[in-house]
């Protein structure tokens, strides 16, 4: 009963994390290397995140607008 609590308090807040699924709060799952399972993951969470998009300026936007006045030949 009390590890039932526990899963459900972790999948609670790994689901309040937005962690998406982890195995290893699933009651069936097995693993046959717990080491190897922790490094991977240790190595998975301490890893970089992703650069952020960069913000474009208005300048650089403006640079991307298209004149859609030249379309007219290709559409004909």
């Amino acid at each position: 009963m009390a590890a039932q609590l526990m899963l459900d308090k972790l999948r609670a807040l790994a689901h309040a994390m937005e962690a998406g699924h982890i195995e290893a709060l699933t009651a069936s799952w097995r693993t046959a290397d717990w080491a190897a399972y922790v490094r991977k993951n240790e190595e998975l969470a301490e890893a970089p995140a992703p650069p952020e998009p960069e913000e474009k300026t208005e300048e650089a936007a403006s640079e991307t607008v298209v004149d859609a006045s030249n379309y007219g030949a290709v559409w004909s």
